[in-house]
């Protein structure tokens, strides 16, 4: 079943909206808000729906609910999957990343800095050779310490959720 589109001339235009004619000749004319038809009438659905979308500053692109819903949902989801990455320690805030890494290269440093003091006695009258491979197991001892993750460091940063 077709629908039939109702039609009417500026005068009836006016007098459904409650406007006068000139207002509406206006919108038509110097503001481009209400379309007139080819014939000079108005399709009266479409000519009121202009005006009303004009009126109260609505946007002509109607928003589909459904599509709205479902980036609702999708926010939702994720939000929901990054709280249960966070319970299993896969995920740490950034500020608890931060800390936990400042922890460990002030350790690192204070370790590094200290070697020359533990060393030296160690190395005192030694060959060039022993010195560079007595530093070098030194220094990959401290960094063993640094490559090991352990989600375990990031349970004392943590607001103690449970």
């Amino acid at each position: 079943m077709e629908k039939k589109e109702l039609r009417g001339d500026v005068n009836y235009l006016a007098k459904l909206l409650g406007v006068s004619v000139r207002r509406v000749n206006q919108m038509v004319t110097n503001e481009g808000k209400i379309t007139k038809e080819p014939e000079g009438d108005f399709i009266l659905q479409k000519a009121i729906s202009q005006y009303y979308m004009a009126k109260y500053k609505l946007s002509q692109d109607n928003v589909d609910y459904n599509h709205e819903k479902a980036l609702h949902e999708r926010a939702k989801r994720k939000l929901t999957e990054m709280e249960v990455r966070k319970r299993s320690n896969e995920l740490h805030e950034a500020a608890d990343v931060e800390a936990v890494l400042t922890d460990m290269l002030v350790n690192l440093r204070t370790k590094l800095l200290a070697i020359p003091a533990k060393m030296a006695t160690q190395l005192a009258e030694r060959s060039k050779e022993e010195i560079e491979e007595l530093l070098t197991k030194e220094i990959e001892f401290l960094l063993l310490e640094v490559k090991d993750y352990k989600p375990n460091m990031f349970e004392m940063s943590g607001e103690g959720e449970e």
